[in-house]
């Protein structure tokens, strides 16, 4: 389980360079991002690298990017 949200702990997605071949995405909420309790149970935070003074996208466009990123790598 992986879970795409912004914290301290996160790896940076354009970082990740393997993947479990089963793998579960958690995507939270574009305001209120992901419940500490699915934190908790995720194996790996992913964080998409942004820039500027942002520190969120839409969520559409966050399971677009990981989604595309992932589908990339080998399993």
């Amino acid at each position: 389980i992986w879970a795409i949200e912004t914290a301290k702990q996160a790896h940076i997605l354009s970082e990740i360079k393997s993947r479990p071949k089963k793998l579960i995405l958690l995507f939270g909420h574009e305001h209120y991002g992901l419940s500490n309790e699915l934190i908790k149970i995720s194996d790996k935070i992913i964080e998409i690298g942004l820039s500027g003074q942002k520190n969120s996208l839409n969520v559409s466009v966050s399971q677009g990017i990981v989604l595309h990123h992932i589908s990339n790598i080998t399993v």
